[in-house]
């Protein structure tokens, strides 16, 4: 009684010609493409969510830059005024309000 386990050669083991491959690497391609589709989809749909958020976000951007003109504006003429009103000076001592250079200004 011996048993044979002897392994067949490659061309005798494949039925259809050597394509024994096909199936699985088809496979692979498919869930791959699938996930590239919905991973794309995926990002339209937050692009689409963030330009929505921007949108609602820029009236309200553009009422603090007005907001804050009018600060720097008032504070400017608080401290114009603090020269000769003592009230003015108080307010200017007592918030700390100082005139600084603007940021890309050098001391030059």
């Amino acid at each position: 009684m011996s048993l044979d386990y002897s392994v067949p050669a490659p061309s005798e083991s494949s039925e259809n010609g050597g394509n024994s491959f096909f199936w699985p690497i088809l496979v692979l391609i498919i869930g791959t493409l699938g996930s590239a589709g919905y991973q794309v989809v995926a990002m339209e749909q937050q692009l689409g969510s963030m330009t929505d958020a921007v949108s609602q976000m820029e009236p309200k951007v553009k009422q603090a830059q007005y907001e804050k003109a009018k600060l720097y504006k008032l504070a400017s003429d608080v401290l114009k005024l603090a020269a000769t009103d003592a009230n003015a000076k108080k307010i200017v001592t007592d918030y700390k309000i100082e005139q600084r250079s603007p940021a890309g200004a050098s001391g030059q």
